[in-house]
C-alpha cells in the first residue's frame, strides 16, 4: 500500500505546491500568501526527500534479499546445540529449562531456543534462532538492523551493537520510562539473537548477555 500511494501523495503536494506558487506570484503583495507559498514548497521538498531515502532502503532490502535466496540445503543446528551458547551471568538465575521452537516461514526453515532469567532487580530472556545458510528470513530481519541508525527519540535510545565487526549487525534500544532495554543481533548472515531485560538503569545487561555469547564459535558454521 504504501509504495503505491506514496508517489501518488508525492504529487498531489507537489501539484499543490505549484498551484499554490502561482497563486503567490499573482498577489506578491500579501505576505499570507508568500508564505502559504513557501511553507508548500519546503513541503514538497521534504517528501522528495523522504521518497528518495524510502527508495534506497527498499532497494537495499531487495538486493539483501536477492543474494540470499538458497542455493543449497540448509543443515540447521540442534536445538541442544543451540542451548550451547546461550550465556549464562553471576548476577542472573535461570529461570526455568530452555523453550524450544521449530517452524518454517516463507520457505525458510528455522530452529530457536529461548532462556528466561531472573534476578532480584529485574528479569531478562534471550532468543537465539538458527535461519541456516542463505535464507531469506535472515536477510530481512538482518536489512531492518543495517538500515537503522543511531537516535534518541524521547526517552528511548538506540545504538549499535559491535559496528566494527563485519560479521554481525545490531542494535542495543534502552527506554528510560519504563526502564526496559532490548537488543537484536544478526550473525554471520545466519543466526538472529533477540534480548530483553526489565527494570534497568541502562543496556548494559542485554549488552553484558550478547557479550557473553560465543560468537566467534557461530560464525565458523556461516559455510558449513
Amino acid at each position: 500500500m504504501i509504495t503505491k500511494h506514496q508517489p501518488l501523495f508525492f504529487l498531489l503536494v507537489l501539484f499543490l505546491g505549484i498551484v499554490m506558487c502561482q497563486m503567490g506570484c499573482k498577489s506578491t503583495n500579501n505576505s499570507a500568501d508568500l508564505a502559504l507559498e513557501q511553507d508548500s514548497i519546503a513541503l514538497a521538498k521534504q517528501q522528495k526527500i523522504a521518497e528518495d531515502s524510502l527508495k534506497t532502503v527498499f532497494l537495499g532490502v531487495a538486493d539483501s534479499i536477492k543474494t540470499k535466496i538458497p542455493s543449497k540445503a540448509s543443515t540447521l543446528n540442534e536445538a541442544k546445540d543451540l542451548e550451547d551458547y546461550l550465556p549464562y551471568l553471576d548476577n542472573l538465575e535461570t529461570s526455568g529449562n530452555p523453550k524450544v521452537e521449530r517452524g518454517e516461514m516463507n520457505g525458510s526453515k528455522f530452529v530457536q531456543v529461548t532462556q528466561a532469567y531472573k534476578s532480584e532487580k529485574g528479569t531478562a530472556s534471550i532468543t537465539i534462532i538458527d535461519y541456516g545458510n542463505n535464507s531469506k528470513m535472515y536477510a530481512m530481519a538482518a536489512a531492518v538492523l543495517r538500515y537503522s541508525a543511531d537516535s534518541q527519540d524521547g526517552s528511548t535510545l538506540t545504538e549499535a551493537y559491535n559496528a566494527s565487526d563485519p560479521d554481525l549487525v545490531g542494535r542495543t534500544t534502552y527506554n528510560s520510562n519504563k526502564r526496559e532495554a532490548s537488543a537484536l543481533l544478526g550473525v554471520a548472515n545466519r543466526f538472529f539473537i533477540s534480548a530483553q531485560a526489565t527494570n534497568q538503569k541502562s543496556a548494559d545487561l542485554v549488552k553484558d548477555l550478547l557479550d557473553n555469547i560465543d560468537l566467534d564459535a557461530m560464525k565458523t558454521l556461516e559455510e558449513e
